[in-house]
Order: C-alpha cells, then sequence, then structure tokens
C-alpha cells in the first residue's frame, strides 16, 4: 500500500513538472511567435523576405501546441484532490546557487516524459486531428463554393459568431458558469468548436476578397489551431 501511495505521489509530481514546463515553453514560443508576428506586419510587402518571416512563424506556432496540447490533458486527467500549487513560491530564501537549481528541477524536467506522456494519448490527437481537417476543409470549400461571407446569410453569420463568443468568453472567464448555470468542459469546447467554425468561413472570404494571401495564412493558421485545440478538449 505504501508502495503504490509513493508511486502515485511520485506521478503526480512529474505530473505537475511537466505541467509546469509546458506553461514556461507554451508563454515563451506564444511571445515569440507575437514579436515574429509584429515583424511580418513591417514586412509585408517585402517579397520574398515575407514569406521567409511567415515560415518562422508558422514554425513557432506548430512549437507552441505541443505544450497546449499537454495542458488540456494535464487539466482533465487532474484528480479533484489534487489542491498543490504548480509553481511554488518556494525560492525566495535559498541561496542564489540553490536558487538555480531549484527554479532547473522545477521548470526544466526531463523531455522525453512529457513527450511519452503525449504519445500515451495519440489516439486522442489523431481524432481531433482528423475532425479539425475535415472541418477546416469543408469549411473553406463551401466558402469558395458558395461565398457565404458576400450572400444575405453573412450578417446572420456574424451575429451568431458574435453571440457564441461572448457566452464563451464570459463563461471562460466566470470559471465555466453562466449565471447559476454550470457550463461542462465539453458543452464549452463544443462551442469552441462552432466559434472557430464560424471564424474559418468569415476569415476566408474576407482575404479572398483581398487576396491578401500573408495574412489569410496567418488568420486561417490561427483558427486551425484553436479548432484544432477546442477538438482536443472535446475529444478528452
Amino acid at each position: 500500500l505504501k508502495i503504490g501511495q509513493m508511486l502515485r505521489t511520485k506521478d503526480m509530481a512529474n505530473r505537475h513538472c511537466a505541467a509546469r514546463k509546458s506553461i514556461v515553453d507554451h508563454c515563451t514560443t506564444f511571445i515569440v511567435s507575437m514579436v515574429v508576428l509584429c515583424v511580418l506586419a513591417k514586412f509585408r510587402d517585402a517579397f520574398p523576405l515575407n514569406y521567409l518571416i511567415l515560415c518562422i512563424w508558422i514554425f513557432a506556432l506548430v512549437v507552441s501546441v505541443p505544450p497546449a496540447c499537454f495542458l488540456i490533458i494535464f487539466h482533465q486527467d487532474r484528480p479533484e484532490n489534487d489542491i498543490e500549487e504548480l509553481f511554488p513560491s518556494t525560492m525566495h530564501n535559498l541561496s542564489g546557487r540553490e536558487n538555480f537549481n531549484e527554479f532547473l528541477k522545477l521548470y526544466w524536467p526531463n523531455s522525453i516524459a512529457i513527450r511519452d506522456r503525449l504519445q500515451s494519448h495519440r489516439k486522442l490527437f489523431v481524432k481531433a486531428g482528423l475532425l479539425a481537417s475535415i472541418l477546416s476543409l469543408s469549411l473553406i470549400i463551401l466558402e469558395f463554393q458558395f461565398k457565404l461571407s458576400s450572400t444575405h446569410v453573412e450578417p446572420h453569420l456574424t451575429s451568431l459568431r458574435i453571440a457564441f463568443s461572448c457566452w464563451w468568453s464570459y463563461s471562460l472567464l466566470s470559471g465555466l458558469r453562466f449565471g447559476g448555470y454550470a457550463v461542462t468542459e465539453s458543452q464549452h469546447s463544443f462551442a469552441g468548436i462552432l466559434i472557430f467554425c464560424l471564424y474559418i468561413i468569415a476569415d476566408t472570404g474576407k482575404f479572398m476578397l483581398h487576396r491578401d494571401y500573408i495574412m489569410a495564412t496567418v488568420v486561417l493558421s490561427l483558427d486551425v489551431t484553436v479548432l484544432f485545440l477546442q477538438s482536443l478538449r472535446w475529444a478528452v
């Protein structure tokens, strides 16, 4: 019994360590991608430099996805009795060298362990990836074929997108609650899928009209990435 409890405690500590690293990695890549995006906005018409910067930005976006995936899975699998803080404030009374060693131990664990944990949920990633790919490709083809964002349907799609976005954002900021109603993760992620499906239609039509392929790639990449993450939340 004691051995089992020790193993569970060690596994929980490893999960917390991996979650801390994922948060740091995700924040770092987000900052890098925002800096690259600002540079891209400045040189968006400087061919071929703009396409080189665009490739760097897409790479930074792709690198930011695995940490976000791990955090989604960590949040869903976290036991209710797990109340340990992810970022403990225990390093203030340590010396400089001890502080640095403690920082490395907290925020730079073995990346192989994180990779193994992600690989153990491979079926979930395949399911979410297929759902996001099918939805995004279908919606882009639908917009190319029928140009929904240029017809009388567009105001209704915009109103629906704004309404869903307001509800989704408010319930997220209020701790998955809307008034006195508790919103489940499944409901919230399903609403997120609907929202970004509507954004894909709107953004495809907008940038088809202006033929701004750089911004079309940026915006649609963001839409599809968030659609994949919401699909993963829904699939977990």
